[in-house]
């Protein structure tokens, strides 16, 4: 058997994702272990080349694989957890050692959205495992409606993660100049701006309305009839949103395109940020405009009214 639309689509991944797994490890190493949205990319990634692999491998397959068919729909479905959680993780710190250390219910909050996004993921493998390989109707059922859980979990992420974004908008002026603004690069020579980059809060806003058409291609899949013999659940007139027998249009547009401009963000907002920046600049300020005898944290010191930082403007 040869490859076909999504096949081709499998291949891409694999040449894209790849590359990007070995990206997104030099990111972790750049930027530290706490900072866990490249973390969450890395697994993305992985995600994306093992259900690359399996596909192809099982439409190459002269006999039909029902475990490699069962485990590219898992990998196909676990993406949207690692996209929600490097959101979270971008937002995590951008509020670093400013908004969340001010407001502790934020921080909590964005912890009980990174264990929903745990927790959707469960449902939504498990789910995917009793409906790919079960042949009792009632399992089948009970995996469809576990899927369908996990999906409406995603949703409310999805939603409460725009008002935490929102939050961190009216708050802008609190976040570290590193993590929450477009910087220019002035050069001696043209005295012109050269280029543009999006650090951690731009970042977000630019991936969350892809995030949004991703999850509303997630939930119409979930709602899109299965195809399996005697399974009633789904609306006929969802079919073209099934993420494997659908239209390929909808699930290139919709889905791929959408992951690899959320991806493609992220990593260029992780290599062209430098968060020591923060931490070296209000040394330097803290060090000539207040005279402080800066140690390890002096850049957050209590003698003076932080607000007023010149790393904030």
């Amino acid at each position: 058997m040869g490859l076909d639309a999504r096949g081709g689509v499998s291949v891409v991944e694999l040449l894209i994702y790849g590359p990007l797994f070995f990206v997104c490890g030099f990111l972790i190493l750049k930027h530290g272990w706490r900072r866990e949205a490249w973390i969450y990319l890395l697994l993305f990634s992985n995600a994306r080349v093992i259900g690359a692999i399996t596909h192809v491998a099982s439409e190459l397959s002269k006999t039909p694989n029902t475990t490699l068919h069962i485990v590219f729909s898992i990998m196909e479905a676990a993406g949207m957890s690692p996209l929600f959680l490097a959101t979270l993780g971008l937002l995590s710190t951008a509020g670093q050692h400013t908004l969340l250390d001010d407001q502790p219910r934020i921080r909590m909050l964005l912890r009980i959205l990174k264990l929903t996004a745990h927790g959707a993921l469960g449902l939504i493998i498990v789910g995917g495992v009793l409906v790919g390989t079960s042949k009792v109707i009632n399992t089948i059922n009970t995996g469809i409606k576990l899927r369908h859980v996990g999906v409406i979990m995603f949703i409310v992420v999805l939603w409460l993660t725009i008002v935490v974004h929102g939050i961190y908008w009216s708050n802008e002026s609190r976040i570290l100049k590193q993590r929450r603004k477009v910087s220019f690069f002035l050069t001696k020579y043209t005295n012109a701006y050269l280029s543009l980059t999006s650090q951690l809060l731009v970042a977000t806003s630019c991936a969350l309305p892809f995030l949004v058409v991703r999850i509303i291609y997630t939930t119409l899949s979930a709602y899109a009839p299965t195809g399996i013999p005697e399974v009633t659940a789904g609306s006929a007139n969802l079919a073209a949103f099934n993420s494997t027998t659908g239209s390929f249009a909808a699930y290139l547009l919709m889905s791929f395109l959408m992951e690899l401009v959320i991806v493609g963000d992220y990593v260029a907002t992780g290599l062209t940020t430098n968060l020591n920046q923060d931490y070296e600049s209000s040394k330097a300020v803290d060090e000539e405009a207040f005279g402080l005898n800066t140690g390890a944290n002096a850049a957050y010191a209590p003698a003076y009214d932080s607000s007023q930082s010149s790393l904030r403007k």
